[in-house]
């Protein structure tokens, strides 16, 4: 037993890379050969192969970094993801949130339909267009067991692969190889929120039109105009495990190999497919990188800019998804869930305290150590901006655009406390009572589902079943139903008429 627990397993930079790129591409090669007519899928397939061998050939030409983590670590680990899915309705072995009836919807049209997923709803006809890839490995496992109960449990357990990974990353990323480290990384991810009790109670004393007191996720006012979210992970794994996991895990290959620009649009790409949100703000922190650095060496960028790995990922795989998400992204939406400003007028206050709270303040203990860092103040910037604009009925872009600049940014406050000197600062001593503070609304929401759970009965949030009963735009339904999950005027989709394996 003693040898047991002294034993030690070597956590190394190239491996966890590889395992990364299995994990972002296996949807991608699904969706290619699932959705796509054979002559496109099998050149694009190999093309996207080509650049895969060549993202992980270049990858490797450096010395890899390593750490060695005790076994019983790894064990814990898996365990305590194990643990956390099921408690936040993964597998619908607890309660689920109300998003679970579109999660279970998608999963159930990818299990049980041919692709592409095409419904017909009275007289009009439309093809689900929307961010699959998640959703596809556990949909594969479906349909070949003629089971939603197989795709749903199979859906959990890629999630727990995924999220593990993602981990086994931040282990890596911060040296974390004792076990006060690992407990830190572990346990300041899963409940890293700003400190949205703070704010809530601010704005209750000095506005009186004010609606959100006690909420677990939004600073709003009475009247809905303003709709504020920076969700906590545990949140986002609760209600948007697809625009979280691999997403992050791509950020987590890109601030590793930040200045491989060459290497940028291969691992950024996929993720259109996992979350438009996302990608957004892969997109713009990293391209906005690569712009600086174009202007510190501009011929040696330039050449990564352009890239034989960025061009053929962009006229491929970036064509192939773009094509297939345009019908919907580009496709005639009512003025309730559109893009927008938010119009803040005399309640300007709510961003003031929304911005503070959730990352400014903490921002500014930290500040001092990488102001001079580039992704830093990208990150930084983003969620200054982010919170001006609005689309969705509950203000999605908001909620969402933002996570990876919040899990970025996690990751400097993370490796801030990890220089022992400030660590034991009065900086690092506030820091570490905000993240605390944050931690409140996402431990109260597990303990939420504890006490109202019947442990062992199957709980699947799934009103839905299909898609299909929403799939009209005459509907007398809400908008957001009607609207974010297809794509219309199928006899002018380019991407149904010509690319998809009808």
């Amino acid at each position: 037993m003693n040898n047991l627990i002294k034993k030690t397993i070597t956590l190394n930079e190239n491996i966890l890379m590889i395992l990364a790129v299995i994990y972002i591409y296996s949807s991608i090669f699904i969706f290619f050969f699932g959705y796509l007519k054979p002559y496109i899928s099998i050149p694009v397939a190999i093309i996207t192969s080509y650049i895969l061998y060549r993202l992980v050939k270049k990858l490797f030409k450096r010395t890899p970094k390593t750490i060695k983590i005790p076994l019983p670590s790894i064990f814990l680990l898996f365990l305590i993801i194990l643990l956390l899915g099921y408690l936040i309705g993964w597998g619908g072995w607890t309660k689920q949130n109300s998003d679970w009836n579109k999660h279970n919807a998608v999963l159930h049209d990818l299990s049980e339909r041919d692709w592409p997923v095409v419904y017909e709803n009275s007289d009009q006809k439309s093809m689900l267009s929307y961010y699959i890839a998640a959703y596809l490995v556990p949909a594969i496992a479906g349909k070949i067991t003629s089971s939603f109960h197989v795709a749903e449990l199979s859906l959990y357990i890629w999630n727990v692969i995924g999220l593990i990974l993602l981990l086994l990353f931040l282990l890596l990323f911060f040296s974390a190889s004792t076990y006060k480290k690992f407990f830190a990384v572990i346990f300041s991810f899963i409940f890293f929120s700003g400190t949205l009790i703070l704010a809530q109670s601010l704005c209750h004393i000095f506005y009186e039109n004010f609606d959100s007191l006690g909420d677990l996720h939004y600073l709003k006012n009475s009247n809905f105009s303003i709709l504020l979210q920076y969700s906590s992970f545990e949140a986002m794994l609760r209600w948007v495990f697809p625009q979280i996991i691999t997403p992050c895990l791509a950020a987590m290959l890109l601030l590793m190999n930040k200045k491989r620009i060459d290497l940028y649009a291969p691992i950024i790409l996929p993720i259109l497919l996992y979350s438009s949100f996302s990608f957004i703000g892969l997109v713009i922190i990293f391209a906005s990188y690569a712009i600086y650095a174009l202007f510190r060496q501009k011929t040696t960028v330039l050449k990564q800019i352009f890239s034989i790995d960025n061009i053929l990922s962009i006229i491929s795989l970036g064509a192939i998804v773009v094509l297939y998400l345009i019908g919907n992204l580009l496709g005639k939406k009512p003025d309730t869930i559109s893009f927008g400003l938010i119009e803040y007028g005399n309640e300007f206050g709510f961003y003031l305290i929304f911005c503070l709270s959730m990352f400014g303040i903490q921002a500014l203990l930290i500040h001092k150590n990488y102001k001079k860092d580039p992704i830093f103040i990208f990150t930084i910037l983003l969620l200054i901006i982010i919170p001006f604009f609005k689309l969705g009925l509950n203000n999605d872009f908001v909620m969402r655009a933002s996570i990876i600049p919040l899990f970025i940014f996690f990751t400097y406050c993370l490796k801030f406390l990890f220089i022992s000197k400030n660590f034991s600062s009065f900086s690092g001593g506030v820091l570490v009572t905000l993240l605390f503070i944050g931690a409140i609304y996402p431990l109260g929401e597990i303990i939420q589902n504890i006490n109202s759970n019947e442990f062992g009965t199957h709980q699947r949030e799934d009103n839905f079943k299909t898609l299909e009963k929403y799939a009209n735009e005459g509907l007398d339904c809400a908008d957001d139903l009607k609207y974010n999950y297809y794509a219309y005027d199928l006899e002018n989709n380019f991407f149904y008429q010509y690319l998809s394996n009808k």
